[in-house]
């Protein structure tokens, strides 16, 4: 009797074992990156991700999610970075994927839309025909609200399939009710071709700063609902290359990219868009949208381009180091940067220690852990 109870003991642990497999409930975990090391997540192509539509008239394909001068936004509520991009005639596909630090696997988050309006006779409005937010060139546009859940892109440009304008839509999906909604828009000068944004952790307001000529400083605020304006007119012409982080002492918009690290002062913002004469390993200032971050236990800003080299830049000191790192796995694989830049799908988590980057769907995702 005793030998029949554990067979039924056994078969009941078997099927429940086997139901939380079948739901995803066991997931991989986090392996124990050591500082100053690059993982190869295996088998994390975003390319294998079944897709539940397939976006029409797309003449790049769905490697321009990340591809097409887009970027991504980390979500610290979840603990996974999300991605969107696409636009032009690149790709038409206006969904959204996720990559969980929790289960080290991918998620679809929406379904991209069926009617794309080939033609584009909508295209001036940044919608489709069903209401939904139309692909695009995402750049450096993208941030997670944490108070309110939302994922947002400040701005639109480059929108399927063909228009050239700019727009000040400010779209959010929700990903506590599954949602897009949209918010007020960015206000003049702060958007544009590869504006840029950034989160103030402290205040949880968002900073965005347009490109081109004409441009401007802007602070949105997520309770408010409220845009206002940093700083006036920006004189001359802010560059497309740049990507940008706040950092909290100093309180400062830092960018990087166009061969220069330049500031804004948040504490004095009417001294408007200064350089920042850096020394050391400087090289990293030559290249275009890089992946840029703050790592707050150091109070470091790190940037990467391409490889296992990242870089560093201590404000109190006002210089980069370059920082050598190796390879984990079987395979010692490092990222490599894709031509059009990496913009936000470089990030930190700060729960887990961790920078995770994605570039091209064909590549595994990357984690990374910096030495102190």
């Amino acid at each position: 009797m005793v030998e029949g109870a554990l067979l039924v003991l056994q078969w009941l642990l078997m099927s429940w074992l086997f139901s939380l497999v079948a739901v995803g409930v066991i997931a991989k975990t986090l392996p124990d990156i050591e500082p100053g090391e690059w993982y190869a997540v295996p088998h994390s192509q975003l390319v294998n991700v079944p897709k539940k539509t397939k976006a029409p008239g797309s003449w790049t394909g769905f490697s321009a999610i990340t591809g097409a001068w887009s970027g991504g936004a980390f979500d610290t509520k979840q603990q996974q970075l999300i991605i969107w991009g696409g636009g032009h005639r690149d790709y038409s596909g206006n969904e959204l994927y996720s990559f969980s630090l929790r289960t080290l696997s991918w998620q679809q988050l929406t379904i991209a839309a069926n009617n794309v309006d080939e033609k584009g006779k909508l295209s001036i409005t940044g919608y489709y025909p069903n209401g939904s937010p139309r692909a695009r060139h995402t750049y450096n546009t993208l941030q997670y609200l944490v108070e309110q859940n939302l994922f947002c892109a400040f701005g639109a440009a480059a929108m399927f399939p063909l228009s050239q304008h700019m727009l000040p839509n400010t779209d959010c999906y929700d990903l506590t009710d599954g949602r897009w909604l949209r918010l007020p828009p960015v206000i003049s000068g702060g958007y544009g071709i590869s504006s840029t944004t950034a989160y103030d952790p402290v205040t949880g307001d968002i900073y965005s700063l347009g490109s081109g000529g004409g441009s401007a400083l802007v602070k949105y605020d997520p309770g408010a609902r409220k845009w206002t304006e940093v700083t006036a007119e920006l004189p001359g012409w802010v560059s497309y290359d740049y990507t940008a982080v706040i950092s909290l002492n100093p309180h400062w918009y830092v960018l990087v990219g166009n061969k220069e690290t330049r500031f804004i002062d948040l504490q004095n913002p009417d001294k408007g868009l200064q350089h920042l004469t850096t020394q050391g390993d400087t090289e990293i200032e030559q290249f275009a949208n890089v992946g840029f971050a703050a790592h707050q236990p150091s109070g470091l800003l790190v940037a990467w381009h391409s490889g296992a080299v990242v870089y560093t830049l201590n404000l109190k000191t006002m210089s980069w180091k370059k920082r050598l790192s190796k390879m984990s796995g079987k395979k010692k694989l490092a990222p490599k940067a894709l031509q059009n830049g990496t913009f936000g799908r470089f990030r930190y988590s700060e729960k887990y220690n961790i920078f995770i980057v994605v570039n091209s769907v064909k590549d595994p995702v990357f984690l990374y852990r910096l030495a102190q």
